[in-house]
C-alpha cells in the first residue's frame, strides 16, 4: 500500500475498500495516538456528508492500531498545485469550493481548526475534498473552544492568544488560504 502521508503516530496510505473502490486508511498507533483526537475525527467525519468533504466509510481496530477509513481523492494537495501555478478561474473555483465547504461544516456543528492548503486535496474531477479532521471540534453556535491546536501561518489571533475560539478560526484560515 502506498504511503501518502505520515506524521506522528499517523500514516495515511491508499488501499482498495472491500467494495472494489480505492480508498485512504488513515492509522493511528494505539499506544501513542491521543483517543480524544482520534474520536474528535471519526466524529466530524461521521456528521459530514458533503462532496466537498472527504466521505468517512468505516473505522475499524486492531491490537495495534485504530483506523480511518475514507474515500480517496487522488489528485494531491491543493498547495502542490498551487506551487506549480494555478489560473484565475481555478483558483476562484477552489476557492469558493472551499468556501462552500467551510459553511457546510459550520452549519453541522463542526470547526475544522487546521484548515491549509495541504488539508484541501483535488480528485479526478479537478474538485476540492477538505480532510483531515483531527483537530476539528464540534461546536455549539455560540460555543467557544480552548484547545490550541493547527498550523501556526493559519492560526487565527484568537487561537495564538488562547483566549477562547469558534467558527471564526476557520474563516481567518480561508483567508490565509485565499491568499497562498
Amino acid at each position: 500500500m502506498p504511503t501518502l502521508a505520515a506524521k506522528g503516530c499517523t500514516k495515511v496510505v491508499l488501499a482498495w475498500h472491500a467494495s472494489g473502490t480505492a480508498c485512504v486508511v488513515k492509522s493511528f498507533a494505539r499506544r501513542t495516538a491521543n483517543p480524544v483526537s482520534v474520536r474528535r475525527e471519526r466524529d466530524a467525519l461521521q456528521t459530514l456528508a458533503h462532496p466537498l468533504i472527504v466521505a468517512f466509510i468505516e473505522t475499524t481496530k486492531d491490537d495495534s492500531h485504530v483506523y480511518i477509513v475514507m474515500e480517496a481523492a487522488l489528485c494531491g494537495p491543493l498547495h502542490r498545485h498551487i506551487r506549480k501555478g494555478l489560473s484565475a478561474r481555478t483558483a476562484q473555483f477552489s476557492a469558493a469550493q472551499t468556501a462552500h465547504a467551510v459553511d457546510y461544516m459550520h452549519d453541522r456543528g463542526v470547526v475544522h481548526r487546521d484548515l491549509k492548503a495541504s488539508n484541501v486535496v483535488l480528485d479526478d474531477a479537478g474538485r476540492i475534498k477538505v480532510v483531515d479532521f483531527g483537530a476539528a471540534a464540534l461546536v455549539a453556535r455560540s460555543g467557544v473552544c480552548h484547545t490550541f491546536c493547527g498550523t501556526a501561518h493559519c492560526m487565527a489571533p484568537e487561537m495564538i492568544r488562547r483566549t477562547g475560539h469558534g467558527y471564526a478560526v476557520d474563516l481567518w484560515a480561508l483567508g490565509v488560504l485565499f491568499l497562498e
